[in-house]
């Protein structure tokens, strides 16, 4: 036998071969989907639905092979099927020229043959129909895809293979033994010349070998049965004749029709994708565990099935193929036929499960010495290396696929196959633990034999290099560095990187991967060790320039908790609570168009300087625009820190999933998920709308004295400092510049709460915001400056001043220990001695943080906005106190006067201005007094009454305070630095007795003196027993009616010491009544009263004039308060009233104390003789 069948399997001797071939010219693709729909005709059931042939397509089969048809018929070529593709008569010439010419070569054993005409000649129909006019064994079809009865055609082909070959097999059957002749394989011509013909062992040959024919024949026309019988009669009639040879056929014959039946074929799966790249080592465990349950035929061995009667056991079918096998190694010429039934036994094993054994039969294939030709080598070595692989023997699987690679290139070869090579050694590197994907090559531990994995990865360079594919050679040059590079010595590693540039320098290496002429891809290799990252870090943006989310009662959205238990041991309750955060997204964010920033540190494992260009981000989502870094690294050195930078050009979730580099000539794209000293695969940042930027410039010096918690801010662009005396008011302008490529739409300024302690601070820094909108929108490169007004709220109350005391007649501003009491109720300070010697007073520092929020329109939409900050610091010198003050009546009843001690604290003289036009100079240290001349006011009706419903009192005075340092102006100024400021009052506590002079009386008083006006400056004089005749009118301005109202008139002596003297009866006569009740006044309506008094005596006595609302026990009418209130109670009044009146004193009871208003001031009389 010229050449062996690799392919053959135990089922094929059941079926009839028939060869393919294309005739004519035609295109590999079209021949292709036509031959491949005829090869799955493989069973054809024959019309009486009892039998069925099994055909064997072959596309190359030498014509040597069928002289072996006589010793085994499915040897035989017993069909033919020629294809060819017609466009002219020219073409169907050579199509019929052809197809004669190949029947010619195979007519000794050809049944039966067809040619399938692919073309539109004039003559075809769409049916196959063969033309009457033409050859019976020409098939017209009109085109490659318009053959629908192709199958039919194949089917009745087949059918009438089957009835040549039942026809032939009835013939051999009733032949008689004398007729019969001697069936000899090739090589046995010349060994029966001058045998003895006539002897009985030559007829038991004839015998026998026709019986093994005819068992060929059976099992060939489906009777495996009677192929079996035929087999085993052919066997001991053999053995007895000692035709070995055919003996061993017999035992084929036996362990193929044993296969047949023990393992009936089922249909073939359908055909899955060819993967390019080899699994990993776990399928094929995955395929023994798939075969220890289902054989190759699909048939379970479990299954609880009777085996035939007439059939081998599985270990019987083994045992037989070993003795033919024994029997055909007698014979030289039939070293293919034992290396076929060899490799049938190894086949026959894998269905059984049987890989040891099958490994034996596969070492026998080695050991038979065939003299065959480079291809049929390559042929033998690829089939061992399949069938090696199938029992689960890897390494031998890859030793005899590198085995055929070589065998491709030998030097004996006059037409190397390198591509062939290559092919063949890509599918070696499964057993020798490589895969081509270099995330499938453990770098922690060692998988497989370095060595011989180095070998092989420079086999398959040097292969590439010999292909002329140079980038090929690079991918595999770089996949050798990256996968063995820890197995290399020092002098190894440099002469891989430098053969490696030497290759790049011609081709340079490329990430994406590569596409053979054969469909193989070679993935890209990332050259992500040379430089070794040791980490990878995202930073945030500079404080200033980070997003901030606008805070908003929208964004607010509560985490919900699906569970309807509080507490729920099987949930984690950091995922109730929502703080299961992932470590790959990132809680910053950046914006897109800024220069954001990635850390990282890296390691130079070479033994030479490493040189790396165009190093930058490998991102997904937005675009991003990367910003290529170069550098070098020392031999063997590291970690070094490296930052890469980039910009984002769109918003959205940008996903960082490695880096890009560029080294020894191989452009790479490392991967996160690939690089195993950084945990996450990847890192997701939210990238927000492009938002402004802002630098900010005051036009103050900057502040070099800002507290920690302020300058440890890294979002301060700006900050200024000022030194001011309190009361002193600054500016300072502030200019934004609008330096990023986005307008500013939206500006919002305010001080940072959780920065700004100093509850002054909101006074003492403001702005104008109605002047910053104004300027929106700020565009690109333009400015926007807005003033900041500073103003020094110093402490203008010193520490050692004291509230005066309340008294309500003659009150004593100060304690009697400190001051002495004067005769106008007004302050009196001390020497001037104890006034220079003041508490020292330090300088007070107000700082605080300008917050300035501002944002583009689309990112304001989008809920974002930037913050800069601006730190402000105030040093407050300390320029006038006050140390004492009162209030006093002025000689107006709507005006008083506030008189103030006033000391100058600065170290310069001072001129304090007051008043409408007066003012005092005051040197450093000096106090002095000053009285302010102010009209009476009442506060608010609605303020009062609130504050008289919550009971607080002392509210009321705060009130007054306030609307007091409103109107109160004094200003100081300093010629020597020109400096000026104002004192405001609001820090001065006022005493009840201190508001009863500040108060406008609500009811208007006229009071004559024997009817003369009564003059408020001095004391009016009369003559003792003078008649005095008092008439008091009282106008109601409250605006609204008032009573019951008692009017009272009571005289008494005042002795300056803080006592009065009411018990008069024997000094003072009164004609009338003192004391008069009105029932109710009206609106603008006036009540008159008068009486007359006789002094006996000459002294100086007072007058005092009270009205008052009030509840008598006749009617328990209340009159509700609606004007202003006083403080002096009607108790007192009343025990002032003359004994002679007491019996007239009408039951009253008093609602409320603060409804009584007295005539200011008190009527002072002086009687003389």
């Amino acid at each position: 036998m010229s050449y062996a069948d690799y392919s053959q399997r135990a089922e094929d001797h059941q079926a009839l071969l028939v060869l393919l071939k294309a005739v004519g010219p035609h295109k590999t693709k079209a021949y292709n989907k036509i031959f491949d729909r005829i090869s799955r005709q493989t069973y054809v059931h024959l019309s009486d639905g009892k039998r069925r042939v099994c055909l064997r397509f072959k596309r190359n089969v030498p014509q040597a092979n069928s002289d072996w048809g006589e010793f085994q018929c499915h040897r035989k070529v017993l069909g033919l099927l020629c294809c060819g593709k017609c466009t002219s008569e020219s073409d169907l010439t050579n199509i019929q020229a052809n197809f004669d010419s190949l029947k010619e070569g195979y007519k000794n054993t050809l049944y039966n043959s067809r040619c399938l005409v692919f073309g539109n000649t004039g003559e075809s129909n769409a049916n196959g129909q063969t033309q009457t006019q033409s050859r019976p064994d020409i098939v017209f079809y009109p085109s490659f895809d318009e053959c629908t009865k192709l199958e039919e055609n194949i089917k009745e082909f087949a059918a009438s293979l089957f009835w040549v070959l039942e026809s032939k097999r009835l013939d051999k059957s009733t032949d008689k033994g004398d007729k019969a002749t001697l069936l000899m394989a090739p090589f046995e011509k010349k060994d029966f010349v001058g045998i003895d013909t006539e002897s009985r062992n030559y007829k038991k040959r004839i015998q026998g070998r026709m019986k093994k024919h005819i068992g060929d024949l059976c099992l060939q026309g489906g009777m495996t049965q009677d192929a079996y019988l035929h087999y085993q009669s052919a066997a001991d009639t053999l053995k007895s004749a000692n035709d070995w040879l055919w003996l061993a056929g017999a035992y084929e014959g036996l362990c193929s029709a044993s296969v047949i039946m023990l393992y009936p074929q089922q249909q073939k799966p359908a055909f899955s994708r060819n993967l390019t790249f080899h699994g990993s080592p776990s399928r094929v465990r995955d395929i023994r565990n798939k075969t220890s349950t289902y054989t190759a035929n699909g048939i379970s061995e479990t299954m609880d099935t009777k085996p035939p009667k007439n059939c081998l056991s599985g270990e019987d079918i083994i045992e037989k193929y070993r003795d033919a096998i024994v029997q055909y190694s007698k014979y030289k010429n039939a070293g293919i036929v034992e290396m076929e039934a060899s490799i049938k036994a190894t086949r026959v094993l894998i269905q059984q499960n049987k890989y040891l054994e099958a490994s034996d039969f596969l070492q026998n294939v080695v050991y038979i010495n065939l003299s065959l030709s480079d291809e049929e080598k390559i042929q033998r070595y690829s089939t061992l290396s399949v069938l090696y692989a199938q029992i689960g023997f890897q390494r031998k699987a890859s030793f005899f696929k590198r085995v055929a690679a070589m065998q491709c290139v030998s030097p004996q070869n006059p037409h190397p196959g390198w591509a062939a090579c290559h092919t063949l050694l890509l599918q070696s590197l499964e057993g020798y633990k490589l895969s081509l994907d270099p995330r499938e090559n453990p770098t922690v531990y060692v998988n497989g034999w370095p060595v011989v994995q180095l070998r092989v990865l420079h086999e398959l360079v040097y292969t590439a290099k010999r292909m002329g594919n140079p980038s090929l050679a690079v991918r595999h040059m770089s996949f050798l560095l990256h996968t063995l590079f820890d197995h290399m010595t020092q002098g190894e590693r440099k002469e891989m990187c430098t053969v490696l540039e030497s290759y790049t320098a011609k081709c340079p290496g490329t990430p994406t991967p590569l596409a053979l002429e054969n469909g193989t891809f070679i993935p890209a290799v990332p050259m992500n060790r040379f430089p070794s990252v040791r980490s990878f870090k995202l930073l945030d943006l500079a404080s200033h320039l980070r997003p901030h989310q606008i805070k908003s009662s929208s964004n607010k959205t509560p985490t919900i908790n699906h569970s309807p238990f509080i507490y729920s041991p099987i949930i984690p309750q950091t995922k109730l609570d929502g703080k299961n955060k992932s470590k790959t997204k990132l809680e910053f964010k950046w914006a897109e168009g800024d220069t954001c920033e990635v850390s990282l540190q890296v390691y130079n494992p070479l033994p030479f300087e490493l040189k790396v260009d165009n190093m930058g981000l490998l991102t997904e989502g937005p675009e991003f625009d990367p910003v290529p870094a170069s550098f070098s690294l020392p031999a063997e050195s590291g970690p070094y820190p490296l930052s890469i930078h980039g910009s984002p050009k769109g918003a959205g979730t940008l996903k960082i999933v490695g880096y890009i580099t560029h080294v020894l000539g191989v452009k790479s794209h490392c991967r996160l998920r690939d690089i195993r000293s950084i945990s996450e695969a990847f890192y997701e940042v939210e990238v927000v709308p492009a938002l402004p930027q802002l630098n900010i410039t005051t036009s103050l010096p900057k502040s070099a004295g800002l507290k920690a918690s302020l300058a440890s801010d890294n979002a301060v662009l700006a900050s200024f400092a000022v030194t001011l005396l309190a009361g002193e008011s600054h500016e300072c302008a502030i200019t934004l510049t609008n330096c990023g490529k986005v307008p500013v739409d939206v500006i919002e300024i305010a001080l940072d709460k959780a920065k700004t302690k100093d509850p002054l601070a909101k006074s003492v820094f403001n702005w104008s915001e109605e002047n910053i909108q104004t300027q929106l929108p700020l565009q690109p490169g333009s400015n926007l400056t807005f003033t900041v007004y500073v103003k020094a709220l110093g402490d203008f109350i010193s520490t050692d001043a004291v509230l005066p005391e309340e008294s309500p007649l003659s009150p004593l501003p100060y304690p009697e220990a400190k001051y002495k009491p004067s005769k106008s109720g007004s302050l009196v300070s001390k020497t001037s001695q104890e006034s220079n010697n003041p508490e020292t007073v330090n300088n007070k520092i107000v700082e605080g943080m300008l917050r300035i929020h501002y944002s583009s329109k689309e990112s304001y939409e989008a809920g974002y906005q930037r913050i800069a900050n601006v730190g402000m610091q105030v040093t407050i010198q300390p320029s006038v106190v006050f140390t004492r003050w009162t209030t006093i009546p002025a000689k107006s009843p709507t005006q008083f006067h506030m008189v103030v001690d006033v000391m100058n604290h600065s170290c310069h003289e001072m001129i304090v201005q007051y008043g409408d036009s007066d003012e005092t100079t005051l040197e450093s240290k000096q106090n002095k007094r000053i009285a302010v001349l102010v009209e009476r006011f009442i506060v608010s009706q609605t303020h009062k009454e609130e504050n008289l419903r919550i009971g607080k009192r002392e509210s009321l005075t705060k009130l007054y305070a306030q609307h007091l340092a409103s109107i109160v102006d004094i200003r100081w100024k300093i010629p020597s630095n020109k400096k000026s400021g104002v004192i405001p009052i609001d820090g001065v506590t006022l005493s009840q007795y201190m508001v009863q002079h500040m108060k406008q009386c609500p009811v208007e008083w006229e009071v004559m003196l024997n009817d003369t006006f009564h003059a408020m400056d001095d004391a009016v004089n009369f003559t003792a027993g003078e008649p005095i005749t008092v008439d008091v009118k009282i106008t109601n301005n409250t605006g609204a009616a008032i009573g019951p109202v008692m009017l009272m008139m009571e005289p008494y002596i005042d002795h300056q010491n803080g006592t009065h003297d009411t018990e008069i009866k024997d000094t003072a006569v009164c004609i009338g009544q003192t004391t008069v009740r009105f029932t109710e006044i009206s609106v603008e309506e006036t009540a008159h009263h008068s009486c007359s008094f006789i002094f006996l005596c000459s002294g100086n006595f007072k007058l005092a004039i009270t009205c008052m609302e009030v509840i008598d026990e006749h009617s328990q009418h209340t009159v509700k308060p609606t004007v202003d209130v006083m403080t002096d109670t009607v108790k007192h009044s009343m025990d002032m009233m003359p004994d002679h009146l007491h019996s007239k004193k009408p039951t009253i009871e008093v609602t409320n104390t603060d409804h009584v208003w007295r005539y200011r001031p008190t009527v002072s009389l002086d009687i003389t003789q």
